[in-house]
């Protein structure tokens, strides 16, 4: 077996191709860093496929790109690197198409029963895994999210704040979620059912009144929340963090 390294992030969007730029009118791109170790032989945007439910717009908010790569040992890997809307009014029916549609491209590449593919689907999907609108891609349990494989405490990639106006040194309420995932097909889950993903809190702002918050909902969020305060060294209070979403790493033997 090779074993590869996937990261997931959302700070930047650094591509090894020429940039197609996607549909979010604020510029944020999905993209694969890549070196030369895996050749990209296809590339495939989907950021003009049409939404169902809106035939005028674009389907998917950023872009859902597919990307063809070679393994050393010379098997095939496809990844669709995506960004679906965000939580910002609502958008409960366009995740719900844009899963569809990710979903859809799979089925039509790979059957159905997505037997014959090896393929990792990953990205900010803006929803906690239970939520019907996601239903397309994690209510077949044959899409493995390696998420599930952390303890409870620790499945969470978004931290969402909300500080006092008056006072912005001042903490109102916190809350985390599962926003962010790496989900991967039965042939990749079957050589790797147990595989932990790496998540990357550090770039998460900090105050300690944030710990205490969260502690009120979940002591073990709050402890890995906390980390003993660990930050990047530029990162500290609100304004200062690298996300509010964390990087996902993992491992795998493909």
């Amino acid at each position: 077996m090779e074993e590869t390294k996937f990261l997931l992030f959302f700070w930047c969007s650094i591509l090894f191709f020429s940039k197609i730029e996607g549909n979010d009118p604020r510029g944020i791109d999905v993209g694969l860093l890549n070196g030369d170790s895996y050749p990209v032989t296809n590339i495939k945007t989907h950021r003009y496929e049409p939404d169902p439910s809106e035939p005028n717009k674009h389907l998917f908010s950023c872009d859902s790109l597919e990307v063809d790569l070679v393994l050393s040992n010379g098997e095939n890997l496809t990844v669709y690197i995506n960004h679906l809307k965000s939580k910002i009014g609502g958008g409960e029916q366009k995740r719900l198409n844009q899963a569809t549609g990710i979903r859809n491209m799979a089925n039509n590449r790979f059957g159905a029963d997505l037997k014959v593919g090896r393929f990792i689907t990953l990205g900010d999907f803006n929803c906690e895994p239970d939520e019907p609108e996601l239903a397309p891609l994690l209510g077949d349990k044959r899409l493995l999210n390696i998420s599930n494989n952390l303890d409870k405490g620790e499945k969470w990639s978004h931290l969402q704040v909300v500080l006092d106006k008056n006072d912005t040194n001042k903490v109102k309420s916190a809350e985390v979620s599962q926003f962010d995932y790496i989900l991967l097909s039965p042939t990749i889950a079957q050589s790797n059912p147990d595989v932990k993903p790496i998540v990357e809190r550090r770039g998460l702002v900090y105050y300690p009144e944030i710990t205490e918050t969260l502690k009120k909902k979940d002591e073990a969020v709050a402890i890995v929340y906390n980390n003993d305060g660990a930050r990047f060294p530029s990162v500290g209070k609100y304004g200062t963090e690298a996300s509010d979403h964390c990087g996902i790493f993992v491992d795998l033997d493909l």
